[in-house]
């Protein structure tokens, strides 16, 4: 058994090691060709790949990275979610409610809002930013993130399942909202 778990990890890390070189030349190549989108994409692959690895600042640092070709609000919407789960898993709570702003912020957001489209997004952003406010004890918001959040779209459960967003919302709202 030992034996066999040793030669999975090595196969594990040689397969990881062979996909990181080969986006790290895509990357370079995007680079070299000086396309905004390309170079983008590029670098939320190899965020995604470090993610994959589980190498969580790597991961931040590419997506971070991938700031500066973003050329359309949908760019920065999806951007901001990535590096919202990151914050999410690495704890850092203040980067997660910064990054929510910022996607609430754009076009892309309001037109969402506006029109009841890209619930998925919406719902993304507001279970991110419902356990950053919970983790910072302001319940009152967090239970209005939780309770702002389409069950139907739920779809993120590398953060949290529909389950839970009712049950943090209830909790939150149990705790902080008038009985009135």
């Amino acid at each position: 058994l030992f034996c066999s778990s040793t030669l999975f990890v090595n196969q594990t890390n040689r397969k990881s090691a062979i996909t990181l070189e080969r986006l790290d030349a895509d990357l370079k190549n995007y680079r070299s060709n000086s396309i905004k989108e390309s170079i983008r994409r590029g670098f939320d692959a190899l965020g995604d790949h470090y993610m994959d690895c589980g190498d969580l600042s790597s991961a931040l640092k590419m997506y971070t990275r991938a700031r500066d070709h973003c050329t359309s609000s949908k760019h920065i919407v999806s951007l901001c979610l990535n590096i919202m789960k990151v914050s999410v898993f690495l704890g850092n709570w203040q980067q997660v409610l910064n990054y929510y702003s910022k996607a609430e912020g754009t076009q892309e957001m309001a037109e969402s809002h506006k029109n009841n489209i890209n619930l998925d997004t919406v719902s993304r952003l507001k279970c991110a930013a419902g356990l950053a406010e919970m983790e910072g004890r302001k319940y009152k918001n967090a239970a209005r993130c939780f309770i702002q959040t389409s069950f139907d779209h739920c779809v993120c459960p590398d953060v949290m399942s529909p389950y839970t967003v009712a049950i943090y919302g209830g909790l939150c709202a149990l705790a902080s909202f008038d009985r009135e």
